[in-house]
Protein backbone atom coordinates (compact mmCIF):
# COMPACT_ATOMS: atom_id res chain seq x y z
CA UNK A 1 0.00 0.00 0.00
CA UNK A 2 1.23 3.53 -0.77
CA UNK A 3 1.99 5.82 2.15
CA UNK A 4 -1.06 7.22 3.93
CA UNK A 5 0.07 10.78 3.35
CA UNK A 6 0.37 10.13 -0.37
CA UNK A 7 -3.13 8.66 -0.42
CA UNK A 8 -4.51 11.75 1.31
CA UNK A 9 -2.67 13.97 -1.17
CA UNK A 10 -4.13 12.01 -4.12
CA UNK A 11 -7.67 12.34 -2.76
CA UNK A 12 -7.28 16.10 -2.35
CA UNK A 13 -6.07 16.51 -5.92
CA UNK A 14 -8.83 14.21 -7.18
CA UNK A 15 -11.43 16.60 -5.79
CA UNK A 16 -9.52 19.60 -7.13
CA UNK A 17 -9.31 18.12 -10.63
CA UNK A 18 -13.02 17.26 -10.52
CA UNK A 19 -13.90 20.83 -9.58
CA UNK A 20 -11.71 22.54 -12.16
CA UNK A 21 -12.72 20.29 -15.03
CA UNK A 22 -16.42 20.59 -14.19
CA UNK A 23 -16.43 24.39 -14.38
CA UNK A 24 -14.97 24.23 -17.88
CA UNK A 25 -17.64 21.75 -18.99
CA UNK A 26 -20.39 23.83 -17.38
CA UNK A 27 -19.30 27.09 -18.99
CA UNK A 28 -19.45 25.54 -22.44
CA UNK A 29 -23.15 24.82 -21.85
CA UNK A 30 -24.07 28.31 -20.63
CA UNK A 31 -26.33 29.97 -23.19
CA UNK A 32 -25.22 33.44 -22.14
CA UNK A 33 -21.59 32.88 -23.13
CA UNK A 34 -20.89 35.16 -26.14
CA UNK A 35 -20.80 33.10 -29.38
CA UNK A 36 -17.36 34.41 -30.35
CA UNK A 37 -15.93 33.29 -27.01
CA UNK A 38 -17.80 29.98 -27.05
CA UNK A 39 -16.41 29.06 -30.47
CA UNK A 40 -12.82 29.58 -29.33
CA UNK A 41 -13.10 28.68 -25.63
CA UNK A 42 -11.29 25.34 -25.86
CA UNK A 43 -8.50 26.82 -27.97
CA UNK A 44 -8.06 29.74 -25.57
CA UNK A 45 -8.00 27.47 -22.52
CA UNK A 46 -5.44 25.16 -24.15
CA UNK A 47 -3.10 27.99 -25.13
CA UNK A 48 -3.16 29.79 -21.79
CA UNK A 49 -2.64 26.52 -19.95
CA UNK A 50 0.59 26.01 -21.87
CA UNK A 51 1.65 29.61 -21.22
CA UNK A 52 0.83 29.11 -17.56
CA UNK A 53 3.54 26.43 -17.31
CA UNK A 54 6.18 29.13 -17.69
CA UNK A 55 4.51 31.39 -15.11
CA UNK A 56 4.01 28.70 -12.47
CA UNK A 57 7.52 27.38 -12.99
CA UNK A 58 8.83 30.79 -11.98
CA UNK A 59 6.54 30.84 -8.94
CA UNK A 60 7.66 27.36 -7.91
CA UNK A 61 11.31 28.35 -8.20
CA UNK A 62 10.76 31.22 -5.79
CA UNK A 63 8.37 29.67 -3.28
CA UNK A 64 8.82 25.93 -3.65
CA UNK A 65 6.46 23.54 -5.38
CA UNK A 66 4.06 22.86 -2.45
CA UNK A 67 3.51 26.56 -1.77
CA UNK A 68 3.07 27.23 -5.49
CA UNK A 69 0.38 24.51 -5.63
CA UNK A 70 -1.48 26.22 -2.80
CA UNK A 71 -1.25 29.50 -4.71
CA UNK A 72 -2.55 27.87 -7.90
CA UNK A 73 -5.61 26.51 -6.11
CA UNK A 74 -6.23 29.88 -4.47
CA UNK A 75 -5.87 31.63 -7.83
CA UNK A 76 -8.34 29.16 -9.33
CA UNK A 77 -10.91 29.96 -6.64
CA UNK A 78 -10.43 33.70 -7.17
CA UNK A 79 -10.77 33.43 -10.95
CA UNK A 80 -13.82 31.12 -10.92
CA UNK A 81 -15.98 33.00 -8.42
CA UNK A 82 -16.51 36.15 -10.56
CA UNK A 83 -16.95 34.14 -13.78
CA UNK A 84 -20.74 34.64 -14.09
CA UNK A 85 -20.34 38.41 -13.73
CA UNK A 86 -17.59 38.41 -16.36
CA UNK A 87 -19.77 36.47 -18.81
CA UNK A 88 -22.63 38.92 -18.29
CA UNK A 89 -20.29 41.88 -18.90
CA UNK A 90 -19.37 41.00 -22.48
CA UNK A 91 -17.09 38.96 -24.75
CA UNK A 92 -13.78 40.54 -23.76
CA UNK A 93 -14.49 40.15 -20.06
CA UNK A 94 -15.56 36.56 -20.68
CA UNK A 95 -12.38 35.78 -22.62
CA UNK A 96 -10.23 37.37 -19.92
CA UNK A 97 -11.97 35.33 -17.21
CA UNK A 98 -11.43 32.13 -19.17
CA UNK A 99 -7.74 33.01 -19.57
CA UNK A 100 -7.37 33.44 -15.81
CA UNK A 101 -9.07 30.11 -15.18
CA UNK A 102 -6.89 28.41 -17.79
CA UNK A 103 -3.65 29.75 -16.33
CA UNK A 104 -4.57 28.89 -12.73
CA UNK A 105 -5.97 25.43 -13.51
CA UNK A 106 -2.93 24.65 -15.66
CA UNK A 107 -0.78 25.51 -12.66
CA UNK A 108 -2.76 23.11 -10.50
CA UNK A 109 -2.19 20.24 -12.93
CA UNK A 110 1.53 20.94 -13.38
CA UNK A 111 2.26 21.53 -9.71
CA UNK A 112 0.18 18.60 -8.48
CA UNK A 113 2.40 16.18 -10.38
CA UNK A 114 5.55 17.98 -9.26
CA UNK A 115 4.45 18.11 -5.64
CA UNK A 116 3.51 14.43 -5.71
CA UNK A 117 6.99 13.56 -7.00
CA UNK A 118 8.61 15.55 -4.21
CA UNK A 119 6.43 13.94 -1.57
CA UNK A 120 7.11 10.48 -2.93
CA UNK A 121 10.86 11.13 -2.80
CA UNK A 122 10.58 12.17 0.87
CA UNK A 123 8.53 9.09 1.71
CA UNK A 124 11.06 6.82 -0.02
CA UNK A 125 13.86 8.41 2.00
CA UNK A 126 11.97 7.45 5.14
CA UNK A 127 10.80 4.04 3.94
CA UNK A 128 12.68 2.46 1.04
CA UNK A 129 9.96 -0.19 0.71
CA UNK A 130 7.59 2.36 -0.78
CA UNK A 131 6.96 1.38 -4.40
CA UNK A 132 7.12 4.30 -6.81
CA UNK A 133 5.20 2.54 -9.58
CA UNK A 134 2.17 1.76 -7.43
CA UNK A 135 2.25 5.25 -5.94
CA UNK A 136 2.26 6.91 -9.36
CA UNK A 137 -0.44 4.48 -10.43
CA UNK A 138 -2.58 5.62 -7.51
CA UNK A 139 -2.11 9.28 -8.40
CA UNK A 140 -2.88 8.66 -12.07
CA UNK A 141 -5.98 6.60 -11.27
CA UNK A 142 -7.30 9.13 -8.74
CA UNK A 143 -6.75 11.92 -11.28
CA UNK A 144 -8.80 10.04 -13.88
CA UNK A 145 -11.54 9.44 -11.32
CA UNK A 146 -11.55 13.17 -10.62
CA UNK A 147 -12.02 13.93 -14.31
CA UNK A 148 -14.87 11.43 -14.39
CA UNK A 149 -16.48 13.12 -11.40
CA UNK A 150 -16.25 16.42 -13.25
CA UNK A 151 -18.51 15.03 -15.96
CA UNK A 152 -20.97 13.90 -13.30
CA UNK A 153 -20.98 17.34 -11.63
CA UNK A 154 -21.42 19.19 -14.91
CA UNK A 155 -24.11 16.77 -16.08
CA UNK A 156 -26.00 17.09 -12.78
CA UNK A 157 -25.88 20.88 -13.09
CA UNK A 158 -27.09 20.84 -16.70
CA UNK A 159 -29.86 18.39 -15.82
CA UNK A 160 -31.15 20.61 -13.01
CA UNK A 161 -31.28 23.70 -15.22
CA UNK A 162 -33.42 22.20 -17.97
CA UNK A 163 -33.64 24.66 -20.86
CA UNK A 164 -32.49 27.66 -18.81
CA UNK A 165 -28.70 27.54 -18.87
CA UNK A 166 -28.34 31.24 -18.16
CA UNK A 167 -25.52 33.16 -16.55
CA UNK A 168 -27.58 33.42 -13.38
CA UNK A 169 -27.82 29.65 -13.23
CA UNK A 170 -24.01 29.46 -13.29
CA UNK A 171 -23.64 31.22 -9.93
CA UNK A 172 -24.31 28.18 -7.69
CA UNK A 173 -21.91 26.05 -9.74
CA UNK A 174 -19.18 28.70 -9.71
CA UNK A 175 -19.59 29.22 -5.96
CA UNK A 176 -19.38 25.48 -5.28
CA UNK A 177 -16.29 25.00 -7.45
CA UNK A 178 -14.54 28.04 -5.97
CA UNK A 179 -15.26 26.64 -2.51
CA UNK A 180 -13.76 23.26 -3.42
CA UNK A 181 -10.64 24.94 -4.82
CA UNK A 182 -10.29 27.01 -1.65
CA UNK A 183 -10.67 23.87 0.46
CA UNK A 184 -8.02 22.13 -1.65
CA UNK A 185 -5.69 25.10 -1.12
CA UNK A 186 -6.18 24.92 2.65
CA UNK A 187 -5.69 21.15 2.76
CA UNK A 188 -2.53 21.36 0.65
CA UNK A 189 -1.27 24.17 2.89
CA UNK A 190 -1.73 22.05 5.98
CA UNK A 191 0.05 19.20 4.21
CA UNK A 192 2.94 21.50 3.31
CA UNK A 193 3.45 22.54 6.92
CA UNK A 194 3.02 19.27 8.75
CA UNK A 195 -0.63 18.27 8.40
CA UNK A 196 0.12 15.32 6.10
CA UNK A 197 2.36 12.45 7.13
CA UNK A 198 3.98 12.41 3.68
CA UNK A 199 6.06 15.49 4.49
CA UNK A 200 7.14 14.48 8.01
Amino acid sequence: MPDGGLIAFCLIQMLGFAALASIGKSVLHADALPPMVLEHALLVLSIVRLLGIWLWTLVAERTGVPAALVSAYFASACSILPLPSAIASGPWQSAFALCLIGVSSGGVVLLSWSSFSERLALVQQRDARTDAASSYGLFTASSKIGLGLSGFLAGAWVGRQGDSLTTQALWPMATLIAGICLAAAILNWSGRYGGTRAVH
